[in-house]
């Protein structure tokens, strides 16, 4: 034996050994060469994973699906081995191998299996390393012969229908299926027959493709409805054809004011030549129109050749305007830019006096000498008066401004009016439904709104900031207007002179949009018959009611049957404002006692 390097060697042998009773025998010893091996080297024996365990289907499960989806717990591998898995599945038990070296938790039968019959399953956890582990064998019985549903019934487009749009809503009737299994739908369109795939498993009844097909181009289209269980069944195949290439309408032309004019109103009519399209689709204009070189826009989708800009611009001012005609299919074309440099300034034009308008040509010649300022009063007397558009460039009146009775839809006409000294009232109205047009005004002596169906808010007052007739009495009222659900208009108001009413306004829900309210110069606060208002949020900044007359001061909340929420009204009390004897509280969702609310903080 020879040592050599931590190895060892033993070199073979031949010897003749003679043995008392044996015959001469030669031994000969192999040859063995043995590599030691290292102290830390060592033999390491696999471990095979841990046995899956089948969850779905349940083990005996019935009318299961025909391509059903096989799922256990994944296995563990003590070696860290990454494992796959044999799925077995068959007729007999044990079942015979379906499908090798799956890797994940489940396996999606693809080719149907028999109806109404046993299957045997078993799932065979490997490591790759020659162990491997088997689950328990489970059965399932699937379920009978599935009925396939009904052929769906193409709708629309049309078969063989042109000029269809290169974005189409393809639809179809409903299937049936007699099994009451849910039906989805795979839909087919190309521009070969038979059409390709566009969407599968469509739930509803109609697909518009995601974008734009080929125009003048013609489609197959068919629908097929499956039943989730194999079952399947196609439409006939029909076609359409889509509409030609769009052709942009032609240029509009402006007309007015003219390139280059000058001394234009501040008031403009703009208008410009119709624009015509080849594909005879509708046309309608965007005006862009501002006192930048690139007009922003202004007003969009006009379907006139003409737009009043009642919006008044600066005067001597240069504007630069352009129209841009659009088909609705993407066509568009833009005029030149064009531009007009409004009028000087006018000094003030005053009527002195109180005017009175009983029919709309009375409106008109009043309008014509273009006063800026009412030293009277103005009172719209009859239901004959129906536009006061002439009244653009009125900015104040110094008296009342009363609407025993009007006509109109809006109050278009008045955007320019910043200042009413007296009483602004619009009452027992059915027809005026916007108070857009008083988007300038900024402080009134009083404010009633009374009776007013059609209004849905009070946004056209978000310039209002301040009442300034004092006195007692109730000079700011909001009664009866059905429609409105919070005060949200009234955000910049800080002052109110006189009592403040808001009633009968069944709808109104909130009043946080008197939040930037801080007192009120006069008499009190009458809150009542709002069927939904919960909270007196809003009155949270109101400190202080200044007291005219032994009957001011007051506040009283009465019949708000859903109103439970008083605590806004602590800081009132708290500031020393309002006394107890001052409070009336009554028929309210809820009616807490004056101590109640003074413990609210």
């Amino acid at each position: 034996m020879i040592h050599r390097n931590n190895s060892t060697f033993i070199q073979s042998a031949t010897w003749n050994v003679s043995l008392p009773l044996l015959q001469r025998v030669v031994v000969v010893f192999m040859v063995v060469f043995v590599t030691a091996c290292n102290e830390d080297d060592s033999v390491v024996s696999n471990v095979p994973p841990s046995a899956p365990s089948l969850t779905n289907p349940a083990d005996g499960a019935t009318d299961q699906s025909t391509t059903p989806t096989l799922s256990w717990t994944e296995s563990t591998d003590g070696d860290g081995d990454e494992i796959s898995y044999d799925i077995h599945l068959s007729t007999s038990n044990p079942p015979s191998l379906t499908s090798a070296d799956v890797t994940g938790s489940s396996f999606t039968v693809a080719t149907a299996l028999e109806n109404d019959t046993e299957y045997f399953w078993q799932v065979v956890a490997k490591d790759g390393n020659g162990g491997e582990t088997s689950s328990d064998v489970w059965s399932f019985t699937t379920m009978a012969d599935n009925g396939s549903p009904s052929a769906p019934n193409l709708s629309a487009p049309a078969d063989q229908a042109t000029g269809v749009s290169t974005l189409p809503e393809l639809s179809w009737e409903a299937s049936t299926d007699p099994d009451g299994d849910a039906v989805s739908y795979d839909v087919h369109l190309g521009t070969s027959n038979p059409p390709v795939l566009l969407q599968a498993g469509v739930m509803g009844t109609s697909l518009t493709p995601s974008s734009d097909l080929e125009s003048d181009t013609e489609y197959f289209w068919q629908v097929i409805a499956k039943d989730g269980n194999g079952g399947e069944t196609a439409s006939a195949v029909r076609s359409f054809t889509t509409q030609p290439s769009n052709q942009a309408p032609t240029v509009p032309g402006l007309t007015d004011p003219a390139a280059d004019a000058t001394g234009v109103s501040i008031t403009p009519t703009v208008s410009w030549m119709a624009s015509t399209d080849a594909d005879g689709d509708a046309i309608v204009y965007d005006l862009y129109l501002s006192d930048n070189t690139t007009p922003s826009l202004l007003q969009a989708d006009i379907s006139t050749t003409s737009f009043i800009v009642s919006t008044a611009l600066v005067n001597e001012t240069t504007y630069y305007w352009q129209v841009v005609a659009k088909d609705g299919n993407g066509g568009e074309s833009a005029s030149a830019v064009q531009s007009f440099t409004t009028e000087a300034q006018t000094t003030e034009n005053v009527f002195d006096g109180n005017v009175i308008f009983f029919s709309n040509q009375s409106v008109v010649d009043f309008g014509a000498n273009n006063y800026t300022q009412v030293t009277g009063g103005i009172t719209v007397l009859t239901g004959s008066v129906t536009d006061l558009s002439p009244l653009s460039t009125l900015e104040k009146v110094d008296g009342n401004f009363l609407f025993s009775s009007f006509g109109g839809t809006s109050l278009a006409g008045l955007e320019n009016l910043k200042e009413v000294g007296g009483f602004f009232a619009l009452q027992n109205n059915s027809t005026v439904a916007s108070l857009d047009a008083l988007s300038s005004l900024e402080s009134v002596g009083s404010l009633s709104f009374f009776n007013l169906p059609l209004i849905p808010n009070l946004d056209g007052l978000s310039s209002l900031t301040t009442f300034t007739d004092e006195g007692v009495g109730v000079k700011f009222q909001i009664r009866g207007l059905d429609l409105i659900e919070n005060l949200n208009g009234l955000a910049n108001l800080t002052t109110a002179s006189g009592g403040m009413e808001i009633s009968f306004n069944p709808k109104l829900t909130s009043i946080e949009g008197l939040a930037g309210l801080t007192s009120f110069e006069g008499s009190g606060i009458i809150i009542s018959d709002n069927d939904l208002l919960a909270s007196l949020k809003g009155l949270d900044n109101v400190t202080n009611i200044n007291t005219l007359n032994s009957l001011s001061g007051n506040v009283t909340v009465e019949d708000n049957p859903m109103l439970t929420d008083f605590c806004s009204l602590f800081p009132l009390i708290n500031s020393g404002n309002l006394a107890e004897a001052d409070l009336k509280i009554s028929g309210n969702g809820s009616n807490p006692a004056f101590n109640a609310i003074t413990s609210c903080n």
